[in-house]
């Protein structure tokens, strides 16, 4: 992301990431992790700079990661998958 990051208002770890119970297909020991942005809307985690459903799938959302599957569970145009 190298200068953009600081513009960018959250930043997703794997404390804020659902799982389901199931592994990746890359590494069975791996587990999946899924990055649900309703959670975000509904400002799940108190401490996120936002009011509740401030955003939401029709302004400003925008998940950017390497793994398209962690973002099964979100809206198709809420994400892209850039390859470097």
């Amino acid at each position: 992301m190298g200068d953009m990051k600081s513009q960018l208002l959250f930043c997703w770890d794997q404390s804020h990431c659902s799982t389901p119970g199931f592994y990746t297909v890359e590494n069975n020991e791996k587990p999946l992790m899924l990055k649900e942005l309703v959670k975000l809307w509904d400002k799940d985690d108190p401490n996120l700079p936002w009011e509740k459903r401030e955003y939401n799938e029709s302004n400003s959302s925008l998940l950017i990661d390497d793994s398209p599957y962690k973002a099964l569970l979100n809206p198709a145009p809420a994400a892209i998958f850039p390859t470097s």
